[in-house]
């Protein structure tokens, strides 16, 4: 479900997650100072540590989708485990905005579910489909290419990172082998010269005595 949390998340994937909401406020207005860009913050703590949407308005909007057609998969926070490195309030923050999107297969009957019902009905969650494309409950729908765009996918790029750091690590274990190699190589060469040098020296000594 790689394209759903992308097509879903999109820039909030590069959010930092802090418990501090001054910190994040002094970085914030330290990054606008100097003219460098933007960043978002995901800030945790218990008065954000809000516990997921309920249960109940989830289901009662899956089933509303499954009228008009859709394939509904469940709720995304489902299908997704957050990193391990999170306190448990951040982690219950991200796992709250997960809460607000339900997967379905293929964004296809989104034209017969706004026209059977609208974006009233969705009570403020998320529709996404599992090739990246979401409907908001602003009445925003959002997708294109993830998969294919490698520089746009910011789970591809870490998987991309992931992938080389292992590939650089069976390289260099590689090398060290075929470096011990060049030098057992060079040792036996060496004995072998040394044996060669006394084979010589010794035919040299009996031709003199003869």
């Amino acid at each position: 479900f790689e394209s759903s949390v992308e097509g879903f998340l999109e820039g909030k994937l590069e959010a930092l997650a802090t418990e501090d909401a001054d910190s994040a406020i002094e970085a914030l207005s330290a990054l606008a100072s100097g003219s460098k860009g933007r960043a978002g913050i995901l800030i945790g703590g218990k008065s954000n540590a809000l516990p997921p949407a309920p249960a109940e308005s989830a289901t009662k909007v899956s089933a509303n989708l499954s009228r008009a057609g859709f394939s509904v998969l469940g709720v995304l926070s489902d299908f997704v485990q957050t990193n391990a490195k999170l306190s448990p309030a951040t982690s219950m923050a991200a796992n709250r905005l997960l809460s607000t999107a339900i997967i379905v297969e293929t964004m296809s009957p989104l034209a017969a579910f706004l026209t059977m019902s609208g974006t009233s009905d969705l009570s403020g969650l998320s529709i996404v489909a599992k090739d990246g494309s979401a409907f908001d409950p602003d009445g925003i729908l959002r997708g294109g290419a993830i998969q294919n765009d490698r520089s746009a996918s910011v789970l591809g790029r870490k998987k991309s990172i992931e992938a080389l750091t292992v590939e650089v690590a069976a390289l260099e274990e590689s090398f060290i082998t075929l470096e011990a190699s060049v030098e057992e190589m060079a040792e036996t060469l060496e004995s072998e010269r040394t044996h060669r040098a006394a084979i010589l020296g010794e035919a040299q000594t009996a031709e003199v005595e003869d």
